[in-house]
């Protein structure tokens, strides 16, 4: 396993736990992006495969990423499906200094003896944050009898890293024509130098390396700072029960035999897909893409659209010329969407949700499942999106940390697959523009039958558990269990006899039909 890069930035990456991933090798669509943008692209790239217990922080520009799963499984995962993509592999944590995440100060001299708190308050202003700010210690100096100061402040601030940086933008500073005296200091009052020198921590007898034996040693604990004892997942060394050393044991065998099956998999994976690209290579293997709405949906679930669902796909679409009248019959469009190759079809996209409904009444096309797929998306974000669907598509063709995609490839016998829509994995337009749900994929003409086929056989399913989710959410049974009782015609009337029969008369009478009621009767 590397170390992650040594690049400036590196240290202000945090410790967290999980298994840690370098990106690099990125397009240079990619790295045309900002920051922001880039982060974002990467961080959807990583979320597909498992939860992130850090954030692709972008290093070295935008050459180079650092991120961290929660599990290592799914950082193999991620490693393993995007290759054709960019460079990933596994690496350590970054080493930091041995005094960060414990507080700091900065020693300040040479100011006018007359100072006092206030003013190097004053002289920290805009350079450190209040929030991180412990308090401002006067040091007694030579001038102190005369009422002034010439000893020194020594600023206490929560963390060592921030008091780096501190100590950084203080240094070379003047006042009154004479340079600061800056000192680091940690917590203990021992000096450390201000420039961002990354050292590695000093190993301990109790800690000589991050595993032993192949058992995780807790960096909590290293620090003081874990208070979980026995409880905790990674060992604290010679202060382990035997109870608990017993139990990291078995973790760490069972831990070392999923992982020899993960290797024969990932080993077996790889053969396959070499093969797969060896035959590509003499049939002189393409590029493929193919939309959602291509693909023949058989159970697909009849819902009623939502009042946000604006976009219909046609097939066949009116010719160039008659494009405009056709479609501006219905109302107005926002876009229009050929589809690169094949037939003339494609996506119309209205402004108005009643104009979509007229033209699907008319037959001139069907609400589109990519917009159907993308709203179960959308909605999520809370921003005013109505899903027609109750589950998310994407996640089950992905399947848990790509295990869906990986199944296609396997069952068409395509190079590989991708999943690229709007909000969906990156779009650098090298294969395709579309921002509909689409499969991009690398395979020889004869395969591409062979994945439509896998992919309708998914949608299958998908709808299939798409509809008895809508039957359970509506309280409906299975038609071989539909009770006639609760349908919505009459039941027949019951036989005569039927039942407990009619109630027992009234002891005291029936008042007659007219009239007043007899005396004493009720």
């Amino acid at each position: 396993m590397k170390d992650c890069p040594k690049k400036k930035g590196i240290a202000a990456l945090p410790l967290v736990k999980g298994q840690y991933v370098s990106l690099s090798d990125f397009s240079s669509e990619w790295e045309a992006k900002t920051t922001e943008e880039l982060t974002i692209q990467l961080t959807e790239e990583l979320e597909v495969f498992g939860t992130l217990s850090l954030a692709p922080v972008l290093i070295d520009g935008h050459r180079k990423a650092v991120g961290a799963f929660e599990e290592e499984d799914a950082a193999k995962a991620a490693i393993e499906t995007l290759e054709p993509v960019m460079t990933m592999e596994l690496c350590d944590p970054p080493v930091q200094n041995v005094a960060d995440g414990k507080p700091g100060a900065v020693l300040i001299k040479d100011f006018p003896s007359r100072w006092q708190a206030s003013d190097i308050g004053a002289l920290l202003h805009g350079t450190v944050k209040p929030s991180s700010l412990l308090g401002i210690e006067m040091v007694p100096g030579p001038g102190e009898d005369e009422g002034g100061n010439g000893g020194g402040a020594r600023v206490r601030m929560r963390d060592f890293a921030t008091a780096r940086e501190a100590a950084k933008e203080l240094q070379g500073q003047k006042v009154a024509g004479k340079p600061l005296h800056i000192t680091l200091e940690d917590d203990d009052g021992k000096s450390h130098d201000v420039e961002d020198n990354v050292e590695p921590e000093p190993k301990s007898k109790e800690f000589p390396d991050r595993k032993v034996d192949g058992i995780e040693m807790c960096q909590d604990y290293r620090m003081d700072r874990c208070t979980r004892g026995d409880r905790c997942k990674f060992s604290h060394g010679e202060d382990d029960s035997d109870e608990k050393k017993a139990r990291l044991e078995r973790e760490r065998k069972r831990r070392e035999e999923k992982d020899r099956d993960n290797h024969r998999e990932r080993r077996r994976r790889s053969r396959s897909r070499s093969r797969r690209r060896s035959r590509s290579r003499g049939k002189k293997a393409k590029i493929h893409i193919i939309h959602i709405d291509e693909l023949k949906m058989t159970n697909r679930p009849d819902v009623e659209p939502a009042p946000t669902d604006t976009e219909i796909f046609a097939d066949p679409l009116p010719d160039e010329d008659l494009m405009d009248t056709c479609v501006n019959a219905f109302g107005s469009t926002e876009e229009i969407y050929v589809l690169p190759s094949g037939p003339r079809r494609g996506y119309v996209k209205f402004m108005e949700h009643g104009a979509a409904s007229r033209a699907v009444q008319a037959g001139f096309g069907n609400w589109s499942e990519s917009e159907r797929v993308l709203s179960s998306q959308r909605s999520k974000k809370n921003d005013g999106t109505i899903a027609t669907y109750p589950d998310s598509i994407i996640a089950r063709l992905v399947g848990s940390r790509g295990d869906g995609i990986k199944k296609l490839q396997d069952e068409s016998g395509a190079v590989w697959i991708h999943l690229r829509g709007e909000d969906l994995g990156h779009s650098d337009y090298k294969f395709s523009n579309s921002q509909r749900v689409h499969f991009i994929a690398e395979a020889d003409d004869s395969v591409v039958p062979k994945l439509k086929e896998a992919l309708e056989r998914r949608m299958y399913d998908i709808h299939e558990n798409i509809i008895q989710t809508l039957k359970e959410k509506a309280g409906t049974r299975r038609p071989e269990f539909e009770d006639p009782w609760m349908a919505g015609h009459a039941p027949p009337h019951p036989p005569p006899g039927w039942g407990w029969g009619p109630p027992p008369p009234d002891p005291w009478g029936a008042p007659p039909r007219w009239g007043p009621p007899p005396p004493g009767w009720g």
